[in-house]
């Protein structure tokens, strides 16, 4: 007994991107020129960043920033990977199959923070679909779409073990100023969505989709299973142009209290002004120039040591370099 693996949709959400005479496009007709991206700070932030409204020159900068960034973002198109979009029903030992929902949702366990620099401790939700409420972070009447899902009894074990746990749920969107949430919702925004699919990210294979797929969609192999079959990926080509401010910071940061060790060692205030070089190939600090009050003092030469240890995330880029000020005490 072969059980194959068609699958019926009871239930599919219409596809914003499909114009009228455009029914029959497929999904990957819409994601063409698509950006594959693996976080909504830098797209979902230009819509969701707070600027003053004053004459002042910092307003004026943050609005004219925003602004561009907005036009730029809704230029092109997304997809994105979301765990936790997929909620599956008990198993139907008569029909040999799985019910499954598919679930408008981004930010699917709650809200998400962005660069604290920016954003503060703000905390936003994500939506494909507009939510009917949002309580303690929590959205309902986001379901897009039901579908049965057969999987054979005598492979059910091996399924559920090797299949299952790495099926996300992909979304095609774009982004639009208008859909910014009323205050009275929440911190949020609600994306145009294009099309969406349950794929394995292990192995790209395609189990539903809306509009109807013709190729695999993206491998992302990390904590796959050794019996999964998965493309090879350079990890190189994943890494992201340049870490993230709040990476930065973070970092900066984590060694604020070896810093002030080095006041204590040597009683001196005031400020060290640090310009920092750091290598994509392994994140490490190149080079460090301290400028200030601890130019060419054993409290300078204290802190840049420690500067020095640090390690960043890895990135794309040959090099990059930033200003930081450490104020002591």
């Amino acid at each position: 007994m072969k059980i194959t693996t068609i699958i019926t949709t009871i239930t599919v959400m219409t596809i914003s991107f499909v114009a009228n005479g455009q029914g029959k496009k497929k999904y990957e007709d819409l994601a063409k020129g698509s950006v594959l991206i693996d976080s909504m700070e830098k797209i979902a932030g230009p819509f969701l960043q707070k600027c003053g409204e004053s004459d002042e020159l910092p307003d004026l900068h943050c609005r004219a920033i925003r602004s561009y960034m907005q036009r730029k973002v809704a230029s092109k198109t997304y997809r994105i990977l979301v765990e936790n979009a997929l909620k599956f029903g008990e198993y139907d030992n008569t029909k040999f199959s799985y019910s499954a929902e598919i679930l408008g949702c981004v930010t699917c366990n709650g809200g998400v923070n962005f660069d604290p620099l920016l954003f503060g401790n703000r905390s936003f939700l994500i939506a494909a679909k507009q939510p009917k409420t949002v309580k303690n972070g929590v959205m309902t009447g986001i379901e897009l779409s039901k579908f049965e899902l057969p999987v054979d009894p005598r492979e059910l074990g091996k399924w559920s073990k090797e299949e299952k746990p790495y099926l996300v749920v992909e979304f095609l969107f774009k982004v639009e100023k208008s859909k910014v949430w009323d205050p009275k919702l929440g911190d949020g925004l609600t994306l145009t969505i294009g099309g969406y699919r349950v794929v394995n990210r292990c192995s790209g294979k395609v189990m539903f989709s809306s509009p109807e797929s013709a190729a695999d969609g993206p491998i992302v192999s990390e904590g796959c299973k050794k019996a999964v079959k998965i493309t090879k990926v350079d990890p190189d080509k994943l890494l992201p142009e340049r870490p993230s401010s709040s990476q930065i910071l973070s970092r900066m940061r984590s060694i604020g209290d070896k810093v002030k060790e080095c006041y204590n060692t040597y009683q001196i205030p005031g400020e060290a002004q640090l310009r920092i070089l750091v290598t994509g190939k392994d994140g490490k600090v190149a080079k460090v120039v301290l400028k200030g009050s601890f130019s060419d003092t054993p409290t300078g030469t204290c802190i840049t040591g420690h500067v020095e240890s640090l390690k960043f995330p890895r990135f794309k880029r040959k090099n990059i370099k930033f200003n930081y000020k450490y104020r002591l005490p």
